[in-house]
């Protein structure tokens, strides 16, 4: 199935919110609608500029994905079936691991360690897959971006579109009842007048338990950094 981001915010009516995560919320929140079907119990989501991740490591898990009789591939079908997940993300970008372009490549900054709200407990059916877990009480949590292949679980309805509708609702009031004061606002010209939280950043600061698939698969063309970043979290935060 094919959702065009664009139509949806123009049939919301949201086309000229300046605000790319927040419209990215919306277009991908068409899809999680599936799940309220009853033949659906998974989605998997990826947006129109996804593509395989470039590390060796990556590319050589994918090969061996391709076997649906290997180990691998048996693995992960378990961990699917049998384990209790809600967000199972495929291409992400830790925010905190620092990286630079160095003869050509991209690189990650020497002397980096996975910060202890990070650490990823792995499945107990497959190495591939670990999760994080929010902390119990305030603190620091595990920033993690980019939404550019994840799958969403069906228990994970409820949450999805609550969140859907929150995000809405904050841009409805902006069009709506807050256009009424603008004449009298004194703030930052640059306001947006509304709530707009990132999909990535919903993911990292508020949902439960995210899993992870270690190495990370995908990325987009144009952000070569996620490729190592995704790698460098495998190797230091997957235990």
């Amino acid at each position: 199935m094919v959702v065009d981001s664009y139509k949806v915010n123009l049939e919301l009516k949201i086309e000229d919110v300046n605000d790319h995560g927040f419209k990215v919320t919306q277009g991908e929140a068409a899809t999680w609608r599936l799940l309220q079907q009853p033949n659906v119990s998974t989605v998997l989501v990826l947006e129109e500029d996804w593509t395989p991740s470039t590390r060796e490591t990556s590319r050589r898990l994918l090969d061996g994905l391709e076997d649906t009789g290997s180990e691998l591939y048996g693995g992960l079908r378990t961990f699917l079936e049998r384990d209790e997940w809600s967000v199972l993300r495929l291409g992400y970008s830790p925010k905190w691991v620092e990286s630079r372009h160095e003869g050509g490549v991209e690189v990650v900054v020497p002397g980096q360690v996975c910060p202890p709200e990070c650490r990823c407990a792995q499945s107990e059916h497959t190495p591939l897959v670990c999760k994080v877990d929010l902390p119990v009480t305030s603190a620091q949590y595990c920033n993690v971006g980019s939404t550019v292949g994840y799958a969403v679980h069906k228990r994970a309805a409820t949450m999805l579109a609550s969140f859907a509708h929150a995000s809405l609702r904050g841009a409805a009031n902006h069009k709506g009842l807050l256009q009424g004061i603008e004449f009298n606002y004194q703030g930052p010209s640059d306001a947006e007048g509304y709530g707009a939280t990132p999909l990535d950043v919903y993911f990292s600061l508020a949902v439960p338990t995210v899993h992870f698939i270690t190495p990370g698969l995908l990325m987009q063309p144009h952000k070569e950094h996620h490729g190592p970043r995704m790698e460098f979290f495998s190797e230091t935060c997957s235990e």
